[in-house]
């Protein structure tokens, strides 16, 4: 299995996990009460690139474990 992101920072990196997140209309998207911003889930390097451009919140899975937060638009080097 490819990485999905490879030479990223999180600029924030949110202690919840996805089942703390509200489930909204959208599949991809998750909505956080605590700071009431949305989440995107992020299964494609397209669609984090896209997400990572609108500096949304993301979801990604990280080998065994999702990670949520904010991601440096500065860092990454390659997505897929």
């Amino acid at each position: 299995m490819q990485k999905l992101i490879e030479n990223c920072e999180f600029t924030f990196e949110c202690p919840l996990q996805l089942k703390d997140l509200a489930i909204t209309d959208t599949d991809s998207i998750r909505f956080c009460e605590k700071c009431n911003k949305r989440v995107i889930l992020c299964n494609t390097g397209k669609e984090l690139r896209k997400a990572i451009k609108n500096k949304d919140c993301v979801a990604v899975h990280l080998g065994v474990m999702t990670t949520i937060g904010v991601i440096s638009q500065n860092i990454y080097k390659k997505i897929d």
